[in-house]
């Protein structure tokens, strides 16, 4: 809540998990919704590399003040924005922004729809993407407008995404949202909810990554099955 005070402010607070065993969802929330960048330093010198990075995107921006407005029609259902939380969600469009843009900024959003009655004109369903930023090396306003179709799947096969980075990114976004939903059922006692939201999780993750799960996701699974077993624990104790 607080990361999320500075981001509207215009503020971007960025995280640094040092070592092996610090609470890498907590992080990335916390950077995530104040539009900063999370790091990773296992050994002293990725600390160093870190600020450099930070001290990189202060000083050397490409761009700045970018929107995405993503525009979509009647005919599907906006679901969930993936990588960077929305700004406006409203009248068929979804808004999202970052302040600066670097170099060596690679931040992947994932945006999913539904439909409901698909027909044989589903290849209409295109959107529309619109990105304005300014471009920090030439100085002038930049503005883009693409269209484009959606990518349909199954819905019960909706989840088995093929590539690697993306199922990586998709995963811990997944596990992002999910903590969040957890804590904010816990503040509500309904504590059944917050296990039903941690096992449908594992589910999609399992079938997403192929029971197979990264050196970096690992952790953070186990946290989720850690948090089943705390939660059956406070049920016990009432």
């Amino acid at each position: 809540d607080e990361s999320k005070k500075y981001f509207e402010k215009g503020i971007s607070v960025s995280t640094i998990g040092v070592g092996e065993g610090y609470n890498h969802s907590l992080l990335s929330m916390i950077s995530e919704y104040s539009g900063g960048m999370a790091h990773q330093a296992l050994e002293s010198n990725g600390i160093t590399e870190a600020m450099d990075k930070e001290f990189e995107s202060l000083m050397y921006p490409v761009a700045s003040n970018l929107r995405v407005k993503v525009k979509y029609n009647n005919r599907v259902i906006y679901k969930t924005l993936y990588g960077i939380p929305e700004k406006k969600n409203s009248d068929n469009m979804v808004l999202f922004e970052l302040p600066r843009v670097y170099t060596s900024l690679n931040r992947m959003v994932l945006m999913k729809f539904k439909i409901e009655n698909p027909d044989r004109d589903i290849d209409k369903n295109k959107i529309t993407i619109e990105i304005d930023y300014f471009d920090e090396i030439k100085q002038s306003d930049v503005s883009i407008v693409k269209e484009t179709n959606l990518e349909w799947v199954d819905e019960t096969d909706a989840e088995m995404i093929r590539d690697a980075e993306v199922k990586e990114v998709y995963s811990v976004a997944v596990i992002n949202q999910t903590l969040k939903v957890i804590a904010e059922l816990c503040d509500l006692k309904d504590y059944e909810g917050a296990k039903t939201s941690i096992k449908e999780t594992l589910k999609s993750l399992r079938k997403t990554n192929d029971d197979k799960f990264s050196p970096s996701l690992q952790p953070l699974v186990d946290e989720l099955e850690q948090t089943l077993v705390y939660l059956d624990r406070a049920m016990k104790k009432g």
